[in-house]
């Protein structure tokens, strides 16, 4: 069956392609926006304090790990495109203090 002769044409055909292009990354930052997406990213085990690029593909990013009732524990990781590394163990404190004192 020709799409022309359907009565839908290539503009029709055109015009829902290139809405559905457009469609797909608004929804994904709708979603990274969202209380949902927020949950996803930032309400985890691993929590990204701050981040400071070094050069091209590197960076230094200090991060909260918790893990059940445990105290969180926060590291200074190196950050490559080939791999991470840890850096130093921070003394406990909250994100606040230690954007604070970055």
């Amino acid at each position: 069956m020709d799409i022309a002769a359907s009565g839908g044409g290539w503009a029709g055909l055109l015009f829902w392609f290139f809405a559905i292009l457009v469609l797909i990354p608004g929804s994904l930052w709708l979603l990274k926006r969202s209380r949902l997406g927020g949950a996803i990213g930032g309400q985890g085990p691993v929590k990204v304090i701050s981040q400071t690029p070094l050069g091209t593909g590197q960076r230094l990013v200090i991060v909260e790990v918790r893990h059940g009732s445990a105290p969180p524990q926060t590291m200074m990781l190196g950050v490559t495109p080939h791999q991470v590394n840890l850096v130093a163990l921070l003394p406990s404190a909250t994100g606040q203090q230690l954007q604070e004192t970055v």
